[in-house]
């Protein structure tokens, strides 16, 4: 019943489209039927019987409409070419499905990847990566193979269900035991199908769990060299390569039992069929050649049909999977809209804001004022909430009680995105990717010159060429080049608030003073928000946020303002 429930959900997402395509489906079973009913005269005239007159009857008219005779060659130059036009009809539904299938797949990526994207900060803060990395990728693709199998599983069952009527009607006694017999012998069919079910759920749930191994594997591999540990590493990946392995074998072995009990369900079933119609219900050869013929073609539609809808069950857990994530994703989407801040703002206020983590208080009544062109220090332990604070700012998390206001305006009410194109951000870790210079510069805005690119890096101090190849991460700068990299891709934003959380953290002192420099030369007249553990830049600010075990304190500093970063 799930299957069927899926199969509905999936049409009316796509309903004229879906509508389309079921219609080609039944075109080519109707197709089918046609072609072959063609071939009863052929038959009829190479062993003439009385039965079958008025099928025979139908082509004969057929043709002398169009002026020509009922002969044995006439009636096959029609069988060809019903034959022909039914193939045509067919490759043509196939490619439409095909079509359809590709858009869906694509659409459906892109619903999931932009949903998790707009969903809120606390959202993509817990997703875990290896899972979501595995359904955009693998989950999503056996969504593809999901419809595609539905698809052929109702159109296998429309052509059995078309020859069958046909057989039928040319005598429904032999044709009845044919399904008679067919049908109990599918019954045994039903608990490999359940197997077939619980191995599919368990395909995704392997996936996953060696996706999420994978990526912390390769996160650790530089500490697992240096310790030379590789065999270590390896060993602890086999158990969730074998799991998989395993899970497509048996899946597969199931598949193949499948179809040798088809085999000998279908022989068993035409035997008795030959038995009957021959020497018991005398059937002219003709008319039992038509109707063998039509159930040798329908018997392979029930095996394809039964082989689609147990890869089709298989498949039902990604289906599953990525509707919970799209459904989460789209619960958590992040509020758009609102009253816009514009970029000559003036203050920014923290009033009695509070915010707790798992039970942990973070901020408790945090009073505080940030004014335009004011350089602010964070300090305090790892771990304690500084980070957090930077997330209130931004509007990234909303305060449990309380209201972080800019010009009197919450950013509860503000317009979020009219907010964060005020501000730049430059954190521990630079966002670098694989592509030249020039992409990494102009990611996230555009028009902009060669000479104004060029102004950037060398105000971030990076000599280096717009078309340099830059590797995947970074992987071949150095963490100086990246950090500078991103700071002129900030320079280029021209944001009225640039926040900086320990950008220089893991470089050497020559670097260090040359990114605080870069910063004090270019953003002369912007508020600055920094995390450090530095005590000499909360001696050179003029307000410094301290965490301690006790609270949060707001302390004046020297007022030397963004002059007091030079020369750190």
């Amino acid at each position: 019943m799930s299957i069927f429930k899926e199969s509905l959900a999936i049409f009316r997402r796509n309903p004229w489209t879906s509508t389309g395509t079921l219609l080609l489906i039944v075109g080519a079973s109707l197709g089918q039927v046609v072609s072959l009913s063609s071939l009863y005269p052929v038959l009829q005239s190479l062993v003439p019987d009385q039965n079958g007159a008025e099928v025979g009857g139908t082509f004969v008219r057929v043709l002398r409409t169009i002026g020509a005779e009922p002969t044995f060659v006439n009636f096959l130059v029609v069988f060809t070419v019903l034959t022909v036009a039914y193939s045509l009809l067919n490759w043509a539904a196939d490619a439409f499905q095909n079509l359809q299938i590709r858009k869906f797949e694509a659409a459906l990526r892109q619903e999931l990847f932009e949903s998790a994207v707009r969903a809120k900060w606390t959202y993509a803060r817990d997703l875990r990566h290896g899972e979501f990395l595995s359904v955009i990728t693998r989950e999503i693709t056996q969504c593809r193979q999901l419809i595609r199998h539905l698809l052929q599983t109702f159109a296998a069952l429309l052509q059995f269900a078309a020859l069958l009527v046909f057989a039928f009607y040319l005598n429904w006694k032999v044709t009845g035991l044919g399904v008679a017999l067919f049908s109990l012998g599918g019954l045994v069919l039903v608990p490999m199908l359940r197997r077939a079910s619980s191995l599919g759920q368990a395909s995704g749930e392997f996936a996953i769990h060696m996706s999420d191994r994978v990526i912390a594997a390769l996160r650790s591999l530089k500490m697992v060299k240096a310790l030379s540990l590789e065999t270590y590493l390896v060993r602890a990946m086999q158990q969730s390569f074998d799991d998989v392995a395993s899970n497509a074998y048996e899946t597969n072995v199931l598949a193949s039992g499948q179809y040798a009990i088809m085999e000998v369900i279908g022989v068993v079933t035409v035997s008795a069929m030959l038995y009957s119609g021959l020497l018991l219900l005398a059937i002219p050869k003709a008319e039992l050649i038509i109707i063998l013929l039509l159930l040798f073609r329908a018997l392979p539609f029930v095996r394809l049909a039964i082989d689609n809808y147990h890869r089709a069950y298989n498949f039902m857990p990604s289906l599953q999977m990525t509707r919970q994530h799209l459904t989460a994703a789209r619960k958590a989407e992040t509020r758009r809209g609102g009253i816009r801040v514009t970029g000559d703002w003036k203050r920014i206020d923290f009033r009695d804001v509070r915010f707790s983590y798992e039970d942990r208080a973070i901020v408790a009544d945090l009073s505080l004022s940030i004014g335009r062109e004011e350089f602010w220090a964070i300090l305090g332990p790892s771990g304690i909430g500084k980070t957090t604070l930077l997330d209130l700012l931004t509007g990234l998390l909303e305060p449990q009680s309380g209201v972080v206001e800019v010009d009197g305006v919450g950013l509860n009410e503000a317009d979020l995105e009219s907010w964060h194109a005020q501000i730049s951000y430059l954190g521990q870790d630079a966002f670098v990717f694989a592509g030249t210079v020039r992409d990494n510069l102009v990611w996230g805005s555009e028009g902009w010159k060669d000479p104004q690119l060029m102004d950037a890096l060398h105000a971030a101090k990076l000599e280096t060429d717009l078309e340099h190849q830059v590797g995947e991460n970074g992987s071949n700068l150095s963490g100086g080049e990246k950090q500078r990299l991103a700071l002129a891709r900030l320079f280029l934003r021209n944001p009225s608030m640039v926040i900086l959380d320990e950008p220089t953290t893991g470089l050497d002192a020559s670097t260090e003073r040359d990114i605080f420099d870069s910063i004090s030369s270019y953003f002369r007249n912007t508020t600055i928000v920094m995390v450090t553990h530095r005590e000499e830049l909360a001696r050179k600010a003029d307000h410094v946020v301290r965490f301690r075990e006790q609270g949060v304190e707001v302390e004046v500093g020297i007022s030397n303002g963004l002059h007091g970063l030079r020369g750190l």
